[in-house]
């Protein structure tokens, strides 16, 4: 004679196995969830970065500009991972400078423009007029 088998023990595997199986579903989800955010912050950074690389070059053109406002002037500068380039040149009637955080296939990241007017008097200061910042996304 066959032992008997409660009915109850198939049905019970059975919730077993759709609990477990939502358990793995929830958890793939938050892993997704989880790993979406990480790329997100990484992007964040990323930019961030790239802003303060730009806005070094510019600090590097204001220094510049400080010493020899009427001079033209190119430099490339490279913080550790990143490529600026600054340029100070004469654009529209005004002194400006540019500075590019470029990415790795030469393009510009994000820029930061200052305008600035020349000294009034022989061994002035310049005077900033305008400050803008662009991403190229």
């Amino acid at each position: 004679m066959k032992p008997e088998i409660p009915k109850r023990k198939g049905s019970t595997a059975l919730v077993f196995l759709l609990f477990l199986s939502g358990l793995l579903t929830l958890s793939c989800g938050l892993l997704l969830y989880m790993e979406r955010g990480r790329e997100s912050l990484a992007v964040y950074e990323k930019g961030l970065q790239s802003v303060y690389a730009a806005e070094s070059g510019a600090n590097a053109g204001l220094a510049r500009a400080a010493r020899r406002p009427k001079d033209d002037w190119e430099k490339d500068l490279y913080p550790p991972g990143h490529h600026v380039k600054v340029i100070i040149k004469e654009v529209d009637g005004h002194r400006e400078i540019r500075s590019d955080d470029m990415d790795g296939n030469g393009r510009p990241f994000r820029t930061v423009r200052i305008r600035y007017a020349l000294p009034s008097a022989e061994g002035g200061k310049i005077k900033v007029e305008d400050i803008i910042s662009d991403g190229h996304f």
